[in-house]
């Protein structure tokens, strides 16, 4: 199973994809790992990480529109 894994991420179509998936997958990551300082979960359960993993994709979204809508909104009044 593996041997075959390993087959086809050697194909040039593999390695596109695996390198955009970098691209759009490792940024949100590292952001929530750095700013919301969540290495690693204070809580137990499937259920509870389940949340706390969405209340750190949520924050994370919200501060581009924070940044490119709501502030300038308030720098011009």
């Amino acid at each position: 199973m593996i041997a075959v894994f390993r087959q086809k991420m050697e194909t040039d179509r593999a390695q596109r994809i695996y390198h955009r998936r970098a691209e759009v997958a490792e940024f949100p990551n590292a952001w929530i790992k750095a700013k919301i300082k969540r290495r690693q979960f204070c809580v137990r359960g499937l259920e509870k990480v389940r949340q706390q993993a969405l209340w750190a994709a949520l924050t994370h979204n919200i501060q581009p529109y924070v940044q490119l809508v709501w502030r300038p909104r308030f720098a011009d009044a």
